[in-house]
């Protein structure tokens, strides 16, 4: 299962995004949550840091047993969306479906093959 950790320096913050939020991946999550503020404190000085804990993805995995190879490609998408400048905000409030989801992976294989920069927009086009 894949989980995206976002680091925002600027505003201490931090966070996890999971495209499932059940509770078995939640579990798993409390460890690497004690590793990484352990690790922030060492590498900052030990300043606090705010943790938003964790942020299910809107839409993601509706049906989590027909949908269970797709966990990479949203947190992909949405580390796009982040690094394309949109705030966690706008970020949550994409409501992605499986589709787009495939759509989604045919706009990463034409990165990959064809060297076509990578547009997030499209999907919403």
């Amino acid at each position: 299962h894949w989980y995206l950790c976002v680091l925002l320096p600027k505003e201490k913050k931090w966070c996890i995004f999971d495209s499932t939020g059940d509770e078995y991946h939640l579990k798993g999550l409390s460890q690497f949550k004690s590793n990484m503020e352990s690790w922030l404190s060492f590498v900052c000085g030990g300043s606090k840091w705010n943790f938003l804990f964790p942020i299910k993805l809107v839409n993601a995995h509706q049906n989590i047993l027909q949908d269970i190879t797709n966990c990479g490609a949203y947190c992909c998408f949405y580390a796009q969306q982040l690094s394309d400048g949109k705030s966690i905000q706008e970020v949550v409030k994409n409501k992605l479906t499986q589709r787009d989801i495939i759509k989604y992976r045919d706009v990463i294989l034409n990165v990959l093959i064809k060297g076509v920069p990578l547009n997030t927009q499209l999907l919403f086009s």
